[in-house]
């Protein structure tokens, strides 16, 4: 539920972007990194991150080949 000021019963804060996870997972299985999957989407490397730990399907640090993540 987005916040709302009292008195104008508005939204406060940035608008919230809709997220595919199933689309982020895809890519990553496809062997993309976390930069290229965010190019690729439209949205930032943290959130691309983050969604990748939420889901479990891909360790933050590593690739699905293992190799360390830059």
């Amino acid at each position: 539920m987005p916040r709302t000021s009292r008195k104008q019963k508005r939204s406060v804060g940035r608008p919230r972007r809709h997220v595919e996870p199933d689309q982020i997972n895809n890519l990553r299985g496809q062997g993309l990194s976390f930069r290229e999957i965010a190019q690729q989407t439209g949205l930032g490397y943290g959130t691309v991150r983050r969604v990748l730990l939420r889901s479990g399907s891909s360790s933050p640090e590593t690739g699905p080949s293992g190799n360390a993540e830059s």
